[in-house]
């Protein structure tokens, strides 16, 4: 298992590798109910533009690319601990905002301040879905907090929308509330 882990996390230098991140996939079943709906809503949010994009080969890459998420979640579940899969998805969402700017940067210059930011492997939607994502992964994880205000920042930057930030605004209201999984990891307020 481990030796499986070590060889997906070189898929980004060696492409043809994350084929392995397909053994992970059936530990999705394992999460709980709200993380296998927010990854269902993902999937949908890349699917469905690809089922109705002119190009033959749209659909069967976004089928591959949400598998190869669902592969690598699947992976932080096989390794018994979920707040660090979540904690290391952070770490990978940042990676993907930095290299999303990197893109945006070389396409338009200077004017990639001022743009939306775009990666060259996902969809507007999705990379935005991402960015909200990212933006809640700083608000309830307990990272340190540089860490955590550079991953809200791009998260927000990413996403660029104003519902993204509404919803994580609303999101740490509802955690004021006192909770019986007070001082947990997943706690919005440490």
């Amino acid at each position: 298992m481990r030796g499986l882990a070590f060889l997906l996390a070189l898929a980004p230098l060696f492409p043809p590798l994350s084929v392995l991140a397909l053994f992970f996939v059936p530990w999705v079943r394992r999460l709980p109910l709200w993380g296998q709906a927010l990854l269902a809503f993902y999937g949908a949010s890349l699917l469905l533009p690809a089922l109705f994009a002119p190009e033959p080969l749209a659909w069967p890459l976004a089928l591959f690319r949400f598998l190869y998420v669902l592969g690598l979640v699947g992976l932080g579940v096989a390794l018994n601990r979920p707040e660090r899969a979540l904690g290391a998805w952070g770490m990978g969402l940042f990676l993907l905002y930095l290299s999303g700017f990197a893109a945006t940067y070389w396409v338009l210059g200077d004017g990639a301040v001022r743009a939306r930011l775009s990666h060259p492997f996902h969809s507007p939607v999705g990379f935005g879905f991402l960015g909200g994502l990212g933006l809640l992964l700083a608000l309830h994880l307990r990272y340190p907090w540089p860490f955590r205000a550079l991953l809200g920042l791009l998260g927000g930057r990413s996403s660029s929308s104003r519902g993204a930030v509404g919803g994580c605004w609303a999101s740490s209201w509802a955690g004021r509330r006192p909770s019986s999984s007070a001082g947990g990891a997943f706690s919005p307020w440490p």
